[in-house]
């Protein structure tokens, strides 16, 4: 079998993920919430297509956005990126782009799994509002008024002294208003977070009948303290 270059594999594997980036980052948003934020009470992240180049690490010679399209229409050609990059070697650039490329699976499927995050996450040349990772790579984003994914490192590179589980992960559809589906954690943890994400959530479809029953025995513990969203205050008034 003929050895194919490394800007071919380069090429072939950023066209073999595009599909997977859009199916798990484009179509949908996430809501994420853990002890470790302190900057912020949690992060909303909402990936683009423009963003993908950053994943892969190459110096693209088209805009961001179509290389993601012609990735995504398997139409990439060798000629539309390179290494070269300011201040930076073209051994160095292909040495960070052949790691991405091997984890860059992986990282496609980060949010399903059992991940921890950091804040404020320093890394060499990478400064991320904060970052994700289980044990085969490091997603960071930068925050601006949402989150976007920045960079992809392989293994997992946050600091012990910093990590913390991810306690709440919402998830919903691109184009609704409110996050409707629990990827981790529960309704405690819903309402451990409440006041600060209520906004945000549908409470009434991401709570199960268990989960709001619950709910319901919490706000009779702790009715006179917290202040519950109006659809539980429906069922309790309902027995």
């Amino acid at each position: 079998m003929e050895e194919i270059s490394f800007k071919e594999r380069v090429k072939n594997v950023a066209i073999s993920e595009a599909k997977n980036y859009k199916k798990n980052y484009v179509d949908y948003e996430y809501l994420v919430c853990s002890s470790a934020f302190v900057t912020k009470d949690y992060y909303i992240v909402d990936a683009k297509e423009d963003n993908y180049q950053h994943l892969i690490g190459v110096h693209s010679l088209i805009n961001p956005q179509l290389f993601f399209e012609k990735c995504f229409n398997e139409t990439l050609k060798e000629e539309d990126f390179d290494f070269i990059k300011k201040k930076q070697t073209v051994k160095s650039v292909k040495g960070s782009v052949r790691e991405k490329i091997k984890v860059l699976s992986n990282a496609m499927n980060l949010f399903n799994e059992n991940i921890k995050v950091e804040e404020t996450f320093l890394k060499n040349r990478v400064t991320c509002s904060f970052a994700t990772a289980d044990d085969k790579c490091t997603l960071g984003f930068i925050n601006t008024s949402k989150s976007r994914p920045m960079s992809l490192l392989k293994g997992n590179e946050l600091h012990v002294n910093k990590v913390k589980d991810i306690s709440l992960l919402m998830r919903k559809k691109m184009g609704k208003e409110k996050f409707d589906e629990i990827l981790i954690g529960d309704s405690k943890m819903i309402m451990t977070y409440y006041e600060k994400i209520k906004e945000h959530i549908d409470i009434s479809i991401t709570l199960s009948n268990q989960e709001m029953q619950e709910v319901k025995n919490m706000a009779k513990d702790i009715a006179s303290t917290t202040e519950f969203p109006k659809e539980i205050k429906n069922v309790q008034a309902s027995d």
